[in-house]
């Protein structure tokens, strides 16, 4: 919690800044918008399908959160298994 309130602090000290122009000030939103939807991106949503790749190892279809269908990848298991516990639970 105190990382988040020191981040949060830092960033609300660079959009007051003295002599901030409007550009800086938007690619400050816009750096932020961007760093929340790559945390979004890297969240699976579901996971769609599974199958064994031609190595035999099990991987996955995963649909990602704010992404569209046409962005889904297949992921092996022991890449997804740590943060997408609940959708492959779902998906068996």
């Amino acid at each position: 919690m105190d990382n988040y309130i020191k981040v949060y602090k830092t960033y609300q000290a660079q959009l007051t800044a003295p002599g901030l122009t409007s550009e800086e000030c938007e690619m400050l939103l816009l750096d932020r918008m961007q760093k929340q939807d790559l945390k979004l991106y890297k969240t699976v949503k579901h996971v769609v399908s599974h199958h064994n790749s031609t190595k035999g190892e099990n991987e996955y279809f995963c649909k990602w959160n704010g992404l569209n269908y046409e962005h889904c990848t297949w992921e092996p298991l022991e890449e997804i298994c740590l943060i997408a516990r609940e959708q492959l639970k779902a998906n068996h």
